[in-house]
């Protein structure tokens, strides 16, 4: 018996080592190093680190995509309780880094006036409703696209059962056209700083969401992993002609 339960506990590890994927884990890694370059390292364009510039940009893009292909299945699951925990998940760092952030900056402020980093209630509210307000912490807007991204992917694959998969691509192809259009810039260019950007990049972030979900449903990664020399191929080939 003891060697049996042995046998099962190694055969769970070595089911876990190769649901691992190693590649998206390294991508992760390398997408927050190019997260941080692009906050905090200004001057990387030139010299023997210009490469580091060709990947800045794609940071956001990538982990938009990896979120909703890593949650595909929950998605597909019609399980409430399952989609209501995701969305817990993403609602808490909301909520929570916003109180901190307002809390520590009034206090450092009161113990050293000086460094003008008080925050007022209005402030505040604007951060927990768009995840955008310029004295707290203007970076959560990716948080709040995901969330609202979330919560319409899930009614989408919710109330189209049967057409979901035509519903994506129709929303992917109307998101192109707002942006492309200029319709995006039109509808949102004009608000306030706390509004305009969380709002409209919904339209920007919503392919990335879609395709993230599509590749993860049909199994692209796994078919390509058959092909691995020609989806190289392929790849550089769209690559140097874009």
């Amino acid at each position: 018996m003891r060697q049996d339960k042995g046998q099962e506990k190694i055969e769970k590890s070595a089911d876990v080592k190769d649901g691992y994927n190693v590649g998206l884990s390294l991508l992760r890694a390398f997408m927050c190093f190019s997260v941080i370059l692009c906050h905090f390292w200004g001057n990387f364009d030139t010299g023997w680190r210009g490469w580091l510039s060709f990947f800045k940009g794609y940071a956001v893009p990538v982990f938009m995509l990896m979120s909703f292909f890593l949650t595909e299945k929950t998605l597909m699951s019609y399980d409430k309780k399952k989609i209501r925990k995701r969305l817990e998940r993403l609602l808490i760092p909301f909520v929570l880094w916003p109180l901190v952030y307002w809390l520590v900056y009034n206090i450092v402020d009161l113990c050293k006036s000086g460094y003008g980093l008080g925050c007022s209630i209005t402030d505040l509210l604007w951060q927990l409703f768009m995840g955008h307000s310029p004295k707290l912490n203007v970076l959560m807007w990716y948080q709040f696209d995901l969330i609202i991204l979330s919560l319409l992917l899930a009614a989408i694959i919710y109330v189209f059962r049967k057409n979901y998969i035509h519903i994506l691509c129709a929303c992917m192809m109307a998101a192109w056209l707002l942006q492309y259009s200029g319709w995006n810039k039109l509808f949102f260019g004009g608000l306030r700083f706390e509004m305009t950007y969380p709002l409209g990049r919904l339209a920007e972030m919503f392919p990335y969401a879609a395709c993230g979900f599509l590749m993860a449903h049909f199994g692209i990664c796994k078919k390509l992993e058959k092909y691995q020399g020609g989806g190289i191929y392929n790849c550089s080939f769209v690559y140097l002609h874009s």
